[in-house]
């Protein structure tokens, strides 16, 4: 079946059509292998734009390596997953590292996470807005933050604002 991924002509392929339909039509693969390799299927649709992410039901949008190929592919992916996703450490760190903004969606566990809050300020100065309490009175967080983006410290603990070593950033 794996060699098969070669020989299919993506340009068959638009929102009218199913991948799985023109395998099991076209290239008449019997639906027990389609079904064997349903995830890989639908991770090289996602890969090819082939699959819109939030065209998939909801069961394949709470599948973590589905979830993190589709934030790879685009970012948007994370508007239509569901809220136990936005739990998932490594899936919000592929998130924030493309667009730190998506801290805004993390769960508040993870908005107190210093891994990914850190990756979030790095591409995103003032997503550290999103962070916990906690994170934004965290020195190199907002070293981090303000290095990205000068405004972040705006949204940090007013203590910080008077370090000295803040200060000469």
């Amino acid at each position: 079946i794996l060699n098969l991924f070669d020989e299919i002509d993506y340009t068959l392929f638009d929102e009218k059509h199913k991948i799985f339909d023109i395998l099991f039509n076209k290239y008449k693969v019997p639906k027990v292998v389609l079904n064997r390799f349903k995830y890989e299927l639908i991770i090289l649709g996602i890969k090819q734009n082939i699959i819109e992410f939030a065209s998939l039901d909801e069961s394949l949008r709470l599948n973590k390596h589905i979830v993190i190929t589709a934030l790879k592919n685009n970012y948007n992916a994370l508007k239509y997953t569901n809220d136990i996703v936005k739990t998932d450490k490594d899936v919000m760190m592929v998130a924030v590292k493309e667009s730190g903004w998506f801290l805004e969606y993390a769960s508040d566990d993870l908005k107190n996470d210093k891994d990914v809050v850190m990756s979030a300020v790095k591409k995103s100065g003032c997503a550290v807005y999103f962070a916990s309490k906690l994170l934004r009175s965290d020195k190199d967080i907002i070293m981090a933050a303000i290095k990205q983006n000068v405004n972040a410290l705006y949204y940090s603990d007013e203590a910080l604002k008077m370090d000295k070593d803040i200060k000469l950033l």
